[in-house]
C-alpha cells in the first residue's frame, strides 16, 4: 500500500513473487482534482489492467472492467473494444500521459497529431467516467450498508464500471468542442439503478461463468442475439446455428433475421450480406476452434470470418431484468427459468465486414452525376432521414484513392438548414465493388433515421462506418455499413430456454 503525491505520482514495492497484480487506487473524498483545483468530493476506485502499471486513471479502470465481466478475453481484443469505442486511432496508447502526451519519433506528423487530439477527447472522457464511477460506487456503498461484502467488491466495481463504459457513444456525442472547460455532470447517462439483488446476480454469475467454444453451446441449443431495438419498440432478432448436412462434416452457422413487432407478431427480415453471402443469410461459414487461445472461428469465402470468445452464465432462478435492460425498464419480475443459459461474447471482426439494409425507405436523392470525374456539387443533395449532404471532389490521396468533402444540411419537410460542420468521404475498390465511404460528425448522426448503426453486428455504442454501394453511376444508392477489420463488438447470446423466457417477458 502506498499513497501518491499532490501530482499523482507513487512509489510501490511489490514482493517478488506476485507476477501480474491488479492495482487498485482509492480516491478519497478529499483528493484534488487537477483540472479544477477543488477537493473531487465522492471517493472512487480506480484500476490498472494486470501488468501494467505506470498509468492508473478512470480509462484504464474502464480497461479492468472489461477484463474482470468478460472472463478468459485476451487484453489485446479488450484494448481494440475500448479504443473502437470512443473511435480512437490504432496508434493511441492507453497508458500515455493525456494531460501531457508526447510525441513518438517513430510516428509521422499527422499520427502525432491524432494522437495528441485523442489524448485531448480521453482527458474530457476520464473526467466523465470519474464523476459517473463516483456516483455509482457511492450508491453501492450505500445500497450494501457503508461496506461491500467481502469476496465481491472487487466484481462489483467491474460490473459498474463496465456499465458506465456501455455509455460510450452517449459520452462522445455530448463532449464539448476545443479544450473548453466543462462541468462532468453536464453529461447525462443513463444507467442501472443500483440494487443489491442486481449486483449480487452479476457477481454471483461471474464467480460460476465458465469459458466455452460456440461449437460447445451450439450443440446443446440454437443461440438467439436480441442486438438492436428500434424507436418503435422492435427488436431484432438473431438466430444462429449448425447446418449439419454440409458436406465432411464440416459446420456451417448461419443467421437469420428477424424482426419482433412490438405487436407481438415476429416477421422475418432478411439483411444480406454483400458479396459472400446468399440472399436471406446474414453470414455463414465453416467452423472451427483453436484450444490455445479459447477462439471459436466462422470462415467464409474470400477471407471472410468472425471470431468469438465465449464465457457461458447459468442464470436460472434471477431475474431476468438483471441481465436485460429492456425487461428491467418494464418494471417485469420475471426469473430465468432453470436450464437458461447466457453466452456472453467478444466477436473480432478478421476482415472488413460489409452488411446493407434492405428497402431502406429513407434514402433520397441521387448521388452528384460522375461523381469520381466532377469537380464539385452538380446534381441533387443526397439524404439520409433528415440529414442532407452535398459532395465536392477534391483531388487523389497518396494511395489513390478519390477524396472530397461533404457540406450538410438539416433538412424540416422541404426546407433545409445549413450545418456548420463539414465531413469528407473517399471511394476505393474493395471486394464489394467501388465504395463510398462517408465519414459523418458525430452531432449529425441522429438526423440519419436509425441508418448511421448496423442493426446486427454493431452494437449502438460503436457504429460502424456508414458506406455507399451501386452508387458509382449516379444511379439511387444502397446504404450499406463497413464494419471494419479488427472491430470487437460485445454480443450476448441466449439459449432456446432463456430466449422463450425473455420474449415471454417483453410480451411478444
Amino acid at each position: 500500500m502506498t499513497t501518491t503525491d499532490s501530482g499523482g505520482a507513487f512509489t510501490l514495492q511489490m514482493p517478488s513473487n506476485v507476477i501480474v497484480p491488479t492495482l487498485l487506487v482509492d480516491v478519497p473524498a478529499t483528493a484534488v482534482d487537477q483540472d479544477t483545483g477543488q477537493a473531487v468530493g465522492r471517493p472512487y476506485r480506480l484500476s490498472t489492467i494486470p501488468g501494467q502499471y505506470g498509468t492508473i486513471n478512470p480509462v484504464t479502470t474502464m480497461l479492468h472492467a472489461v477484463l474482470e465481466t468478460h472472463p478468459g478475453m485476451a487484453s489485446a481484443d479488450i484494448e481494440s473494444y475500448v479504443r473502437d469505442v470512443f473511435e480512437l486511432n490504432s496508434k493511441f496508447l492507453f497508458t500515455s500521459d493525456y494531460l501531457n502526451p508526447q510525441d513518438n519519433v517513430r510516428l509521422t506528423t499527422t499520427q502525432n497529431q491524432q494522437n495528441r487530439a485523442d489524448a485531448a477527447k480521453m482527458h474530457k472522457v476520464a473526467r466523465v467516467l470519474a464523476y459517473y464511477l463516483a456516483q455509482q460506487q457511492g450508491a453501492a456503498l450505500a445500497a450494501y450498508g457503508g461496506q461491500l461484502p467481502s469476496g465481491k467488491a472487487r466484481t462489483i466495481y467491474a460490473v459498474l464500471a463496465n456499465e458506465v463504459l456501455q455509455q460510450a457513444a452517449t459520452i462522445a456525442g455530448q463532449l464539448p468542442d476545443g479544450d473548453a472547460t466543462f462541468d462532468p455532470a453536464s453529461i447525462k447517462l443513463t444507467l442501472p439503478s443500483v440494487t443489491v439483488q442486481r449486483l449480487d446476480a452479476a457477481a454471483s454469475q461471474l464467480r460460476l461463468a465458465t469459458d466455452i467454444s460456440l461449437g460447445e453451446a451450439l450443440k446443446a441449443s440454437d443461440l438467439y442475439v436480441y442486438p438492436y431495438q428500434n424507436a418503435a419498440g422492435n427488436w431484432v432478432k438473431l438466430r444462429v446455428y449448425q447446418d449439419l448436412a454440409s458436406s465432411y462434416g464440416v459446420v456451417q452457422l448461419r443467421t437469420h433475421n428477424y424482426l419482433l413487432s412490438a405487436g407481438g407478431a415476429v416477421e422475418q427480415r432478411d439483411y444480406s450480406v454483400v458479396s459472400y453471402a446468399g440472399v436471406g443469410s446474414l453470414f455463414e461459414g465453416a467452423y472451427s476452434y483453436e484450444r490455445t487461445t479459447g477462439r471459436s472461428t466462422i470462415a467464409g469465402p474470400g477471407g471472410a470470418a468472425l471470431q468469438f470468445s465465449v464465457a457461458a452464465y447459468d442464470v436460472g432462478g434471477d431475474q431476468i431484468g438483471n441481465t436485460v435492460d429492456a425487461v428491467r425498464t418494464l418494471g417485469s419480475t420475471a426469473v430465468w427459468p432453470t436450464g437458461a443459459r447466457v453466452y456472453k461474447a467478444l466477436m473480432t471482426n478478421v476482415a472488413d465486414f460489409y452488411g446493407r439494409a434492405a428497402n431502406a425507405q429513407v434514402l433520397t436523392g441521387k448521388l452528384p452525376d460522375a461523381i469520381l470525374a466532377c469537380c464539385s456539387e452538380q446534381g441533387q443533395d443526397y439524404r439520409v432521414g433528415a440529414l442532407g449532404m452535398r459532395f465536392t471532389r477534391t483531388g487523389v490521396d497518396t494511395s489513390g484513392q478519390t477524396i472530397g468533402t461533404i457540406r450538410f444540411s438539416r433538412y424540416d419537410g422541404a426546407t433545409a438548414t445549413g450545418l456548420d460542420t463539414a465531413g469528407s468521404w473517399s471511394v476505393s475498390s474493395e471486394s464489394v465493388g467501388k465504395v463510398l465511404a462517408l465519414t459523418i460528425p458525430t452531432a449529425y448522426r441522429s438526423l440519419m433515421a436509425g441508418l448511421d448503426k448496423d442493426p446486427v453486428f454493431a452494437s449502438n455504442q460503436h457504429p460502424p462506418q456508414y458506406v455507399l454501394s451501386g452508387a458509382m453511376d449516379g444511379s439511387s444508392p444502397t446504404a450499406s455499413w463497413r464494419t471494419p477489420a479488427g472491430r470487437v463488438t460485445p454480443v450476448i447470446m441466449l439459449n432456446q430456454i432463456a430466449a422463450d423466457a425473455l420474449e415471454h417477458a417483453l410480451g411478444y
